[in-house]
């Protein structure tokens, strides 16, 4: 089965002279379909960048990336953009949602881009369903400013999911979550896998980690273990 990602040697440097930090040193890395990976390493060790080298949202200064067999290093931002947008599905950190917005305005924003035309009922049929899946049972015209963190980070998986992605990544899922909230997040994300999307987990929570098919340990921008 082809491979959903592919990380060739990839290099990313930000800054210059001696402001320069080398993020990611000659990574290589494959995630199979439908695989659940960790990327585990302390902070700083490059495991947000790497997310988003995968994800297309920074791009590599050298080497490769490959995303189910097309090779795009090189395509244009347009390409680019549809690309992520049909293929992939993020969840950030710090949630990244619009307090004053209501759930469904935050969840529907995947399906307002990448070219689709999709009707509202649509759209909100679709953002139902994937509320539905993240196992919120909150109405979707309340205010994300209304909720916990929690429920915020459930928001953030619905609208990961609401384009049903192949791909997904999240990183530091439940790193502002308490520890009952956090299992129910990454019983979630391992659902999402069994259902056949690749899942990668940025994470310094090692029972995080066990929960995961692969493991690999990350050093300085340097992968040091690809738990192969």
């Amino acid at each position: 089965m082809m491979p959903a990602l592919h990380l060739n040697a990839v290099v990313k440097t930000f800054g210059t002279g001696t402001a320069r930090v080398d993020a990611l040193k000659g990574v290589t890395l494959t995630i199979g379909a439908g695989e659940l990976v960790a990327v585990m390493g302390p902070s700083g060790c490059g495991k947000s960048t790497l997310l988003n080298v995968m994800g297309l949202v920074v791009p590599a200064s050298a080497g490769t990336v490959t995303v189910e067999g097309e090779e795009v290093t090189r395509s244009s931002d347009r390409s680019l953009a549809r690309l992520r947008n049909r293929t992939f599905g993020y969840v950030r950190q710090d949630f990244a949602l619009i307090d004053e917005d209501t759930i469904r305005q935050n969840v529907e924003v995947p399906l307002l881009y990448g070219g689709r035309r999709l009707r509202r009922k649509l759209r909100s049929q679709m953002c139902a369903e994937s509320v539905g899946a993240a196992q919120l049972d909150v109405p979707l015209r309340r205010t994300v400013r209304t909720l916990s963190g929690g429920e915020r980070q459930r928001v953030a998986i619905a609208r990961a999911l609401v384009g049903s992605p192949r791909i997904v990544l999240a990183d530091e899922p439940t790193g502002a979550l308490d520890s009952a909230t956090s299992k129910a997040v990454i019983d979630l994300l391992v659902s999402v896998a069994e259902r056949g999307s690749s899942v990668v987990i940025a994470t310094h929570d090692e029972q995080v980690a066990a929960r995961c098919g692969r493991i690999v340990q990350m050093h300085d921008g340097s992968l040091v273990d690809i738990g192969e």
